[in-house]
């Protein structure tokens, strides 16, 4: 197995929004011992992902996928063949004159794939950019992850007319991509999954397919495009308004569209940063000095008068990452932690910056009022457990089990009926080590010990409820080695979940949670937080249609 493949599978797989408890690197290490599986046939069973809601600002979520192992096995393999060399995926990427995206091998203490220029550069990058220049163009792709279209892949690596004329020659990189991605999708060709970095890759492809044909078409283009949002300078508004229509025909090529309400041309300068970013950044709460709690209260003051002018941004979030970066003194802390406290409850998406500033405050021997904050993180659990906010509930639960605490019957009551796997998962774990007051009804879930619960959409509880033995079967063996693909995984002892006990989240693992957080969050980034989500992928919006393999590609 080449170094792409494994890291593919090892940190690319599961969505980095998720805890450190839920990892994948035994199952890359399972997949090194085995042969490399062929291209995906007709006859392949159909797979289901496991879907995630993750929270963002200003109330808008995004769902989060992760394939099922058996044909991200496949697309991964397929990509990490088909990674190096002049005519490889690398190769061709590199092609691109716009693209400061283009994923390349992040280190090892990174995720598998990361972009060539961090968030931090792309301010620089717009000063470079913007010499001389009095318009700008920025615009970016709607839906763009969930309305890839996944005949597109070949179009883009081998052009539309020889993808359409070899369509079923498996010679073909990009068909054998189009394959497997379709089969982890019950083979619907609408869309790619959010959460795994081989969708960075695929999305990737597309996009420098765009980014060739744009260029034919208006040669004296001057920017860059990040993911999926390009940045254009003009000096004249004509230029600029006939690169709309160019932007527009080389998307619409490749079966995408551009995002009306973020298409836009505004003269120059613009700001590169938010002025809220730069008072964050910048603030010195002289820690240990005189007149400290006083600079305390004005940050939080400051957080939530910005927080209420600009309602779809990671103000709260970024505040709580900010204030874990300082070295408190115990008066410091006992006002910090009143204030975090406040914040998480009125801003319940920074549910794992709130976690992780907790945590960071145990490791630095402060004094912890678990009484307080196990009650938010139970209401966290409450109030987002039975609205569908899975993304919340899971960091709360975490947190209680990280810090030693019980789940309240109040929050396990609305646990029981959970039907993100996600939340499931730790609240049975919770359930395992008597840390839910009252204990959990587990006999809802006896279903799951159904083989055919393997392919569906909640194969990873399945699979886990009976590699933890959190469920049992009355005298039957474990249902997944009745599952040719399972049965392997569960011989060699692999599993995605790690239970949480009190007093494992180490310094190192503190450091994890560190570089997540400025990743998800931009802490690190000299770019607006209104843009951060470039880092990840498109917005979500509504659902598309499902469509079979066998149907005519969009607009034909």
């Amino acid at each position: 197995m080449d170094d792409v493949t494994h890291a593919l599978l090892a940190r690319g797989y599961l969505p980095k929004e998720l805890p450190p408890c839920f990892t994948s690197t035994r199952f890359a290490d399972w997949a090194k011992t085995q042969k490399a599986p062929g291209p995906v046939s007709r006859e392949a069973p159909s797979y289901y992902p496991v879907t995630h809601s993750l929270s963002r600002s200003g109330g808008v979520r995004r769902t989060l996928s992760v394939p099922h192992p058996d044909p991200f096995i496949r697309l991964a393999w397929q990509i990490g063949a088909g990674w190096g060399g002049s005519h490889g995926i690398d190769g061709f990427i590199g092609k691109s004159a716009f693209s400061q995206s283009r994923p390349v091998q992040g280190p090892l203490s990174d995720r598998a794939l990361v972009p060539l220029k961090p968030l931090a550069d792309l301010a620089r990058l717009r000063i470079a950019s913007r010499r001389g220049g009095r318009y700008l163009l920025v615009c970016d792709v709607s839906e763009f992850y969930r309305s890839v279209y996944t005949h597109s892949i070949p179009w883009a690596l081998h052009t539309k007319p020889e993808a359409k004329q070899r369509q079923t020659d498996k010679s073909l990189l990009g068909n054998r991509l189009d394959a497997a991605v379709r089969l982890g999708q019950d083979r619907q060709t609408n869309g790619i999954p959010i959460g795994p970095d081989t969708s960075l890759v695929i999305g990737e492809l597309v996009l420098t397919a765009v980014d060739l044909h744009l260029k034919t078409l208006n040669s004296s283009l001057r920017g860059f495009r990040y993911y999926d949002d390009f940045e254009f300078v003009f000096s004249k508004l004509s230029d600029a308004e006939t690169a709309v229509q160019s932007v527009q025909e080389a998307l619409f090529a490749f079966s995408l569209q551009l995002n009306p309400l973020k298409t836009r041309v505004v003269d120059l300068p613009q700001p590169h940063e938010s002025q809220w970013l730069v008072e964050f950044r910048e603030f010195d709460f002289r820690s240990g000095r005189r007149n400290s709690l006083q600079r305390i209260i004005r940050f939080f003051d400051r957080a939530f008068y910005f927080h209420s002018e600009h309602r779809g941004s990671n103000v709260l979030a970024y505040a709580i990452s900010r204030v874990d970066e300082e070295p408190w003194v115990s008066e410091e802390w006992k006002l910090v932690e009143d204030l975090l406290l406040q914040t998480v409850s009125v801003e319940m998406s920074a549910t794992q910056q709130f976690v992780t500033a907790i945590l960071r405050a145990r490791n630095n021997l402060q004094a912890l009022d678990l009484n307080a904050v196990g009650g938010v993180l139970n209401h966290i659990v409450e109030v987002n457990a039975q609205a569908g906010n899975a993304s919340e509930a899971v960091w709360a639960l975490w947190g209680i089990l990280a810090l030693g605490l019980t789940v309240e019957k109040e929050a396990a009551q609305f646990l029981q009926n959970s039907t993100d796997v996600f939340v499931t998962l730790l609240a049975l774990d919770a359930n395992s080590q008597g840390r839910v007051d009252g204990g959990l009804d587990t006999k809802q879930w006896i279903g799951l010990l159904d083989v055919q619960e393997l392919r569906r959409e909640r194969w990873l509880l399945s699979y886990e409820c009976v590699r933890q033995g959190w469920l049992q079967g009355a005298g039957k063996k474990p249902h997944p080695r009745a599952d040719p693909f399972f049965s392997k995984l569960f011989d060699a002892e692999v599993s995605f979940y790690t239970p949480v006990h009190p007093g494992e989240a180490t310094k190192e693992a503190i450091k994890r949670l560190e570089k997540r957080k400025g990743q998800s969050y931009g802490s690190t980034s000299e770019s607006s937080p209104e843009d951060e989500d470039n880092e990840d992928y498109d917005e979500d919006e509504d659902e598309d249609e499902d469509e079979d393999e066998d149907e005519p590609e969009p607009g034909s």
